[in-house]
């Protein structure tokens, strides 16, 4: 079997899952039946595939259903206005292992049986880093790794200990753990950014192949210290289905857990304390997210944290919020907060295109996508996981670094 048939083999059924155009994303992989001359020009090509915790595809461009004046994403909207975009991309399964499991194993959940998050991917499935090992590639993986195991196929991996911290994040790596200050999100981008430059540095023979996963989106959204004011000044419009009641429908969508109105936690996913305790931490659940990651925090950082919400909170206070006004707030806090955190992201790509252009030039091919997508709203809904189209629809979208006026 040739190395396209291979590569081709593991990633196909996921991508016709998706409901991409098979041959032309064949490209990121080395391989193309109709463009054979030009696809021989990807083998030796550098590889670069980041994957974020989830992306709303609704915020990728200006005309985007978010309809803002700015994209939310300036980088990676930029790249998919110059490189290759695929417009109707869905995932296996709205849930981050399950999805990104289908993506490496070229197989759907029920075949790989990595079914739900938390399910331990293992040695023996082959995976897409392994097939390209095995056809002459150094491969390495940064970020986060949903699978409780040890990666395989990965000659080099820095992964985190906990895929929910956002603030200071402890790696792990074959010789140990360590803790690295800093907002996660661009932790990652700083060791694959250094391991790069490493290779170049000691005159690597060999292409690389790199999978960026992030966790930025990941709920509570705690977002970088700089974004923190983002969007204070912008009032973000509503969907239409925001109040939706589901009146009438089937039992999961009227029980289900991720209404803004009744789940979303004012204390633990919207960093809004009690009025007596306004300082911009927590006083609910103990255990929650939120929590847990301000007590990573160094004292600059959490100091920051506090004087950013603490005005924010304060009005919210001032004024009395019930009902559908309530919901309209929570929304809003909501949204933008996530927002911010894919801001991150976005720069993060930014950082990695501009590092990969002074580091090694036009030799690499970066391809975009994320494990599932979110609901902002729509429904009156905040969360993922369902085969509704906010959550299963993804980005998917690719930038080659020599010839991308090529995917115009």
């Amino acid at each position: 079997m040739t190395f396209r048939e291979d590569t081709v083999k593991s990633i196909g059924f996921h991508l016709l899952g998706m409901g991409a155009n098979l041959r032309c994303l064949c490209l990121v992989f080395l391989s193309c039946t109709e463009l054979f001359s030009y696809a021989e020009s990807f083998e030796d090509r550098n590889l670069i595939l980041v994957i974020t915790e989830d992306h709303a595809t609704e915020t990728l461009l200006t005309e985007s259903g978010l309809k803002l004046n700015d994209s939310p994403t300036p980088n990676l909207s930029e790249l998919a206005r110059k490189g290759l975009i695929f417009a109707n991309a869905f995932c296996a399964n709205a849930n981050t292992g399950p999805s990104t499991a289908s993506l490496l194993t070229g197989q759907h959940p029920h075949a790989n049986y990595v079914l739900h998050n938390g399910d331990k991917f293992g040695g023996i499935k082959t995976n897409l880093a392994k097939i390209l090992q095995e056809n002459g590639y150094e491969t390495a993986l940064f970020g986060k790794w949903d699978f409780g195991s040890q990666p395989q196929g990965f000659s080099h991996w820095e992964i985190l200990s906990d895929g929910d911290q956002f603030y200071n994040p402890e790696f792990w790596n074959p010789k140990g753990k360590k803790n690295i200050e800093g907002h996660t999100t661009d932790v990652i981008t700083d060791l694959f950014l250094e391991w790069v430059t490493r290779r170049q540095n000691a005159s690597a023979q060999k292409p690389f192949f790199a999978l960026i996963q992030y966790n930025g989106t990941r709920k509570p959204w705690m977002p970088a210290l700089r974004h923190l004011e983002l969007y204070d000044d912008v009032l973000l419009p509503e969907p239409l289905t925001l109040f939706d009641e589901h009146k009438g429908r089937a039992p999961p969508s009227r029980y289900q857990e991720m209404n803004i109105q009744r789940n979303l936690s004012l204390a633990d996913d919207l960093f809004l304390p009690k009025l007596e305790e306004n300082q911009g931490s927590n006083e609910g659940n103990p255990n929650a997210k939120s929590l847990r990651n301000l007590k990573r925090m160094n004292e600059e950082q959490l100091s920051t944290w506090q004087l950013s919400w603490r005005p924010k909170n304060e009005a919210f206070w001032r004024d009395t919020y019930e009902g559908e006004a309530l919901v309209r707030w929570k929304y809003q806090r909501f949204v933008k907060n996530y927002l911010r955190c894919l801001r991150g992201i976005d720069e993060n790509v930014g950082r990695i295109v501009s590092g990969i252009n002074e580091i090694l030039g036009k030799n690499c091919i970066l391809f975009y996508t994320a494990s599932k997508g979110r609901f902002l709203g729509q429904n009156g809904w905040f969360g993922d996981s369902w085969a509704y189209d906010p959550s299963s629809r993804i980005p998917m979208l690719l930038h080659d670094f020599a010839n991308n006026e090529n995917f115009t």
